[in-house]
This record gives structure tokens, C-alpha cells and sequence, in this order.
């Protein structure tokens, strides 16, 4: 692809993140934690005097004030370009947040750079970068004010200079991969350790490929140089170290020296419980169920790619390269510094693994294409497998396990027909198969009726089955009418219940029940034949085109399967289960206009993926904006401080506000900062030279407040029973109690009156 057509491209795919990337940052979610309400007090603080909350001019790193727990360090490419926000567009939650939010738009169109050197092709490209977009813990933490996925960008850099290096051999890509992984290391903490390691795995692959040591050191020096540019900083501040390793030991003594502290966190002991704790960040709930506590309505990852990641890792480790060494390492080490931190389903911690998984996965997909028959085979089969596996074993945590398996088994049926049809593409048209097929109808009811439902279809895929064998791979008319007749009866009667059709006169209701069964097992042969002859009138005009129209099949059927119980009527049920089974012919004989049979599996498999993220980041998207929107702070209250604050500024703009008066406001007693915060975002700072207040309510307090103040507590048995007291005194006149979007009373807004 020429180099202007590769520009266009990523710009497009810009464009199409930030629409769904930027909407409503500053409402989804509602929950503004306390670490996003430091970046934005600080950020405000840098743009409007320079300084930071704690007096620092201009510094490197910012520092978290004591009261925080500990006076944690911050990296400066978030704090600077949330300053750089926050100077443009005034203080508020979206302006926090939109650096992240540009951040993980940067990481999609990288995405796609990337993927364009590795894939070589603009496809596979495209599905890694839509993928990366599509992905849960993407989503959720390019949304937030927090630096956790501001190493991304870097690192996806890295991957792309040192991929082309690899192709080129120019020293201008082997430095600027270098370079990408030094300025990476002040985005977040754990990049300390990540950019550290991605150059020893550059540095392993040069040396694979005998690397002149004069290279070697290029790339050394292009990541030291830029790393060394905090040390004027830390020269001046020697405590930064020591501070940041205490963070994250606060049983060592804090007086401890930085070296002191960073021995004895890192020994034996604590390397053995970051073992365990790796562990746990490999198992399928955790990844592609339902994420961090339950919380998310999806793993880390889509549920879609636990297939094709599982495909791409063993396609890549049973040939190691350059591409594999710098993926699968990248992968496989992204989870030690979380591990390390102890922190169980910290995704946010590990957010390296999502660009290596999702590039993993779709090489696994890609892989299709260029395999053996008999291991495309078999790797396409194991996709959908694990996908309907991982629905059956985790079906009550999976939100619509159910419908999942169903969407997992179209491409597999559509694989299969599109071998048939590979083999006698006019079958629909000849006597023999219709035939067949009525007797493969007739066949299965009886034997539904003599042994029952689940016996019968054991019994008949068994018979058709040894008929296949016996048939010496001699695909005729005969044996596909009855195949097609055996799967049109048991998918008809699988999604749609007769089972209350009742006796009419003196016909039995199983006689009833039998020839409806009949009647739509037939509708459904003739769905599928009519719907084979009218698509094979048509002919691809390009590879591409028909992919493009084989993924949007692909989803239209998969979508309509995945709802396949969207109607409680037998006779609707039974008509959306023959459109379904007749629509799988057409899927099948447009994906029988690949050129081999290991390019139609590749192409199905494509389609079907595309498909199915498609219908669960819909899912995830609808709840993300809705449930999650709401319950992203049912844990812990303090981040839905604006409700009660931004009434007090409402109220403000309606009348004089003598006073504003707090205490025992959230869990941890930052209610003073959440209220400057929204007292600057709303332009009342001269509110707050009239506030004050307490960590715990004081009625002596509040009793000495002029009238016509305003009050602010959070909702308890004791403060309740002291409102009631104030209130039966006169001292408090009106009391409102404010709710979270999750319907939970959260805070009191109280106004003061006069003793009656």
C-alpha cells in the first residue's frame, strides 16, 4: 500500500475511535475517584500559576499529599498534558480525562501501523486496530483520568520501529524504537519495568540475527539518553525513590534509604507470592468472562479472542522469529509488575498484555490462510471450540453464555456446507437430493419418537457419520439431501417448542406436533435451497469485497442466532430458525468463492470474529453507558461527591450562601478537595473562603452557622438521628437526601435556619 493511501487509512481510523472513544467523558462514567481529583486540582494548579499543589515549580514528577496514604510520586505525561487540557478547556471531568481518552486513540491508529508491518496486508491491519478499540480494559481505562495505559503509545511505537528496523535495517528505526522506550518509562510506574525488559527482547533478536555490537549499542544509548533527563530532578529530591518504594511496602520503616527500601522489596519471598499471584492473571474467567470483580459485562479481553489468541500462540511458538520473540515475550511478561504489586485482577496494572494478545490473536486468525489443510483444520475447529467450552463452563458468570455458544457454532456449520458445496456446487437442483432429504426428515422424527430427543440425535449424526465414511469422500447428491435434511430437523426442533399444541378432534397432539416438525424441517430445506440458487448468481468482484460481504453476513446470522429465543411463539420462533438455517447456505457458497480451501477457512474465520465482537462490544457498549455508568461507584462512595457539590453550587446561584459547612463526607475524608474541585470547575471559588470542616459531623458546629447555610454529611444511624435532633430544634429547616445513579441515598444536603 503506498505510503499517502496508509496516512488516509489511519486517519480514518482516528476518526472512528475518537466517535467512540470522546462521547460523554465527562458523565461515563460518573464516578470521578480520588487520583482523578489529584491529576485535576494539580493540573489546574500547573496551567494557572506553574506551581503544583505542593509548591513545587514546574517539577518532573508530582507528588500525592500525605493525607493520600503516602506521598506517592506521579510520572509526568499525564499530569502535563491533563495541564495542557485543562489550560485550554477549563477544569472539569471530561478535560481530566481527554488526555487518556487521545491516548488510547493514539493506541488504536498505532494499532493499525503496526499491523500493517507485521500483517503486511491492510485486513488483518484493520481487524487489530478495531479489536484494540473493542477491547473491555481498553475502553473502560482510556476513559479515566488515571495513567495506568499511558505507557501504550510508547510501546506500540517501539513495536513499530523495531518491526521495520528488523525489515529495513536503517539505525534511524532501530533509534527511534530506543527512544520510544526511553521517554515511555514517565508515563507509569510499571513502565520502569516493562521498557527495560522490551529492550532486552530487541536486544535478544539482534543478537539472533548477529547484530553488529556498534547496532546493539545504538539502541542501548538511544533508550538511556532520554531516560536520564529526570536525573536534575532527582538529584534535587532525593526522597522520590524512597517515597514511591514505601508506597508500595509500607511495612518497612518509611525513614528507610531508597536503596534499602528497593532490596528488600524485591526478595525471595515476595517473588514467590508474585508467582502465585501470575497465575491467577491467566485464567479464562478473569480474561474473557467477566473481568475484574464481576464489575465489567465482559473479561479483559472480548470473549471472541480467547479462540484466536490461543491459535496465534501455538502457530508462533512452533516457529520462533523476530515477530514471535517480541510478541509472545511481550505477552507473557506483562503481567510482573502487577504480580509483583500483589494485586489480584488488576488489569489496569497490566495493561501491556492488551495490544501483544489482541496481535497475537489476530496473527492467529491470519494464520488460516497460509496453513496445511489438515492443521487449518484442525486450528479452525479449536477456535470455536475453546469459545463454546469457556461458555459452557463459565455459563453462570457469562452474561448470555447461551447465545454465545450459539453464535460460536455459525461458522463451524458454515465451514462445513461451504466444503460441501466446494464439492457439488448444483446439488440443490437435482431430484436425488430432494429425496433424501425428505427421507433424512422423515427418518429423525421417528426416531425422535422411539427414543427420544437427545438418544436420536446421537443415533442420526452417528448414521450420517458412517455413511460419510463408508462413502470414500465420494460426495454425492444423496448424502448431502440427507444431511441437510438431518441438520434442518434438529435445528428446528432444537429452537422451537411445540410442545403446547394440543389435541385437535380425534387427531392426537403428537401427530400435530410431528407434522409441524415436518412441515418447518421442510420450509427449512427449501429456505436453504432457494436461497443457494439465488447467491450463486452472484460472483465476487474482488477478494476484498467478498470479505467485506461475507463479515457482514457473517453478523447479520450470527446476530440473528445469538437472539434466537427473541420470540415466545412457536410459529415466530419457528420462522426465525428456517430464515437462520436457509441463510447459512448463502454464507457458505460465498465463502466457497475463496481460491483454496485453507483461504475459505480463513475467510470465515475473519468474518465470524468480526461478527461476534461486534455483537458483544455492542452489549458491552450498552452496558457500559447505562449499569456500569451507574455502579462504577457502588463500592466506594466518595467519587459521587459531585451530586451533593454540584447542588451546593446550584444553590449558590439561586441565593446567598453565608456558609458551607462538612463533615464525615465519604470514607476517607476528602471532601475539602472534591469540593475545590468543583467549585473551580463551576467558577465559585469564593465559595470557598466560606467553607469549612470537620472529618466527623459536629452539631456545635452546625448550631453556630448563620442562617441560610448549607450543610453536607453522607447518610449513617448516628449523624441521621443528630439531623433529626437539629431539625426538631429549628436549627436545620430543610433537609434533602441526595442519590447516586445507582439509587443508593448517599448524601444529606441540609440548609440552616433559626431557633423557633
Amino acid at each position: 500500500m503506498s505510503r499517502p493511501r496508509t496516512i488516509l487509512t489511519a486517519a480514518l481510523v482516528a476518526i472512528a475511535a475518537s466517535a467512540l472513544y470522546l462521547p460523554d467523558l465527562a458523565g461515563s462514567p460518573f464516578y470521578v475517584n480520588r487520583d482523578e481529583m489529584f491529576f485535576g486540582l494539580t493540573a489546574h494548579s500547573l496551567a494557572t500559576t506553574g506551581y503544583d499543589t505542593n509548591g513545587h515549580y514546574l517539577p518532573f514528577y508530582t507528588q500525592s499529599p500525605m493525607r493520600y496514604g503516602s506521598e506517592m510520586w506521579f510520572q509526568p505525561a499525564l499530569m502535563y498534558t491533563a495541564a495542557l487540557s485543562v489550560k485550554l478547556f477549563g477544569l472539569t471531568e471530561g478535560t481530566v480525562r481527554l488526555p487518556m481518552a487521545l491516548f488510547g486513540i493514539a493506541d488504536i491508529v498505532l494499532m493499525y501501523l503496526v499491523g500493517r508491518q507485521l500483517f503486511r496486508r491492510d485486513l488483518p491491519a484493520l481487524c487489530a486496530a478495531g479489536l484494540l478499540a473493542a477491547t473491555p480494559a481498553h475502553y473502560i481505562h482510556s476513559r479515566v483520568a488515571m495513567d495506568f495505559q499511558a505507557p501504550l503509545p510508547f510501546l506500540l511505537l517501539w513495536l513499530l520501529f523495531a518491526l521495520t528496523y528488523f525489515e529495513t535495517g536503517k539505525p534511524r528505526h532501530l533509534v527511534a524504537a530506543g527512544v520510544s522506550l526511553g521517554l515511555g518509562l514517565f508515563t507509569y510506574i510499571a513502565a520502569y519495568m516493562w521498557m527495560p525488559v522490551y529492550a532486552a527482547f530487541t536486544v535478544m533478536a539482534m543478537l539472533v540475527r548477529r547484530e553488529h555490537g556498534r547496532r546493539v549499542a545504538l539502541f542501548i544509548g538511544a533508550c538511556i539518553v532520554p531516560a536520564l533527563s529526570c536525573l536534575p530532578f532527582l538529584v534535587t529530591h532525593p526522597t522520590v525513590i524512597r517515597d514511591v518504594m514505601w508506597h508500595y511496602d509500607r511495612q518497612q520503616p518509611q525513614t528507610a534509604g531508597g536503596s534499602e527500601l528497593m532490596v528488600r522489596y524485591f526478595d525471595l519471598q515476595r517473588f514467590a507470592r508474585a508467582a502465585s499471584v501470575y497465575q491467577q492473571f491467566w485464567t479464562p474467567r478473569f480474561l474473557f468472562i467477566d473481568g475484574p470483580g464481576g464489575l465489567w459485562a465482559a473479561g479483559a479481553f472480548l470473549f471472541p479472542t480467547a479462540g484466536a489468541l490461543m491459535v496465534g500462540l501455538t502457530t508462533m511458538l512452533r516457529r520462533l522469529n523476530v515477530e514471535s520473540t517480541l510478541l509472545v515475550g511481550g505477552l507473557l511478561t506483562a503481567m510482573v509488575p502487577a504480580s509483583l504489586v500483589g494485586d489480584v485482577d488488576a488489569i489496569h496494572r497490566a495493561s501491556a498484555v492488551l495490544p501483544f494478545g489482541i496481535l497475537i490473536a489476530v496473527a492467529g486468525v491470519d494464520r488460516l490462510r497460509t496453513l496445511s489443510t489438515p492443521i487449518t483444520t484442525v486450528a479452525f475447529g479449536a477456535l470455536w471450540l475453546v469459545l463454546m467450552a469457556l461458555a459452557t463452563a463459565y455459563h453462570d458468570e457469562m452474561a448470555l453464555a447461551q447465545a454465545a455458544v450459539r453464535a460460536a457454532t455459525v461458522p463451524v456449520v458454515v465451514a462445513g456446507l461451504a466444503f460441501l458445496l466446494k464439492s457439488a456446487r448444483d446439488t440443490a437442483r437435482t431430484p436425488a437430493f430432494w429425496i433424501s432429504a425428505a427421507f433424512g426428515v422423515v427418518a429423525i422424527q421417528v426416531v425422535f419418537l422411539t427414543v427420544g430427543l437427545w438418544a436420536g440425535m446421537i443415533l442420526a449424526c452417528t448414521a450420517v457419520g458412517l455413511l460419510w465414511i463408508r462413502s470414500e469422500r465420494r460426495v454425492d447428491d444423496r448424502l448431502i439431501g440427507a444431511t441437510v435434511g438431518l441438520a434442518a430437523s434438529i435445528f428446528v426442533l432444537a429452537h422451537a417448542d411445540y410442545s403446547a399444541f394440543t389435541r385437535l378432534g380425534p387427531i392426537p397432539a403428537t401427530v400435530i406436533i410431528v407434522a409441524a416438525r415436518m412441515v418447518f424441517a421442510a420450509a427449512a430445506i427449501a429456505t436453504f435451497a432457494a436461497i443457494l440458487r439465488v447467491a450463486s448468481a452472484f460472483k465476487p468482484a474482488s477478494s476484498l469485497l467478498a470479505l467485506a460481504a461475507l463479515a457482514i453476513g457473517m453478523l447479520l446470522v450470527q446476530f440473528a442466532y445469538f437472539r434466537a429465543d427473541l420470540f415466545a411463539a412457536p410459529l415466530a420462533r419457528s420462522v426465525q430458525a428456517v430464515a437462520v438455517f436457509g441463510s447459512f447456505a448463502a454464507l457458505a457458497w460465498w465463502a466457497t468463492s475463496a481460491e483454496s480451501v485453507s483461504r475459505m477457512l480463513g475467510a470465515v474465520a475473519s468474518a465470524a470474529m468480526v461478527g461476534m465482537v461486534a455483537i458483544q462490544f455492542a452489549y458491552f457498549y450498552g452496558d457500559y453507558f447505562t449499569h456500569y455508568r451507574a455502579h462504577s461507584g457502588h463500592f466506594d462512595t466518595e467519587g459521587n461527591q459531585r451530586i451533593v457539590w454540584e447542588a451546593v453550587v446550584d444553590e449558590a446561584a439561586s441565593r446567598p450562601v453565608p456558609a458551607v459547612y462538612f463533615g464525615s463526607v465519604g470514607p476517607y475524608g476528602f471532601a475539602d478537595l472534591y469540593w475545590q474541585f468543583y467549585a473551580i470547575k463551576h467558577g465559585r471559588q469564593d465559595l470557598l473562603g466560606r467553607s469549612s470542616g470537620d472529618l466527623e459531623l459536629r452539631s456545635d458546629r452546625i448550631e453556630a452557622l448563620p442562617a441560610g447555610s448549607l450543610v453536607v454529611t453522607s447518610p449513617a444511624p448516628a449523624i441521621d438521628a443528630a439531623i433529626t435532633r437539629l431539625r426538631e430544634a429549628g436549627v436545620i429547616s430543610d433537609a434533602r437526601l441526595l442519590t447516586a445513579p445507582d439509587g443508593r441515598s448517599t448524601f444529606w444536603l441540609l440548609r440552616t435556619g433559626t431557633r423557633g
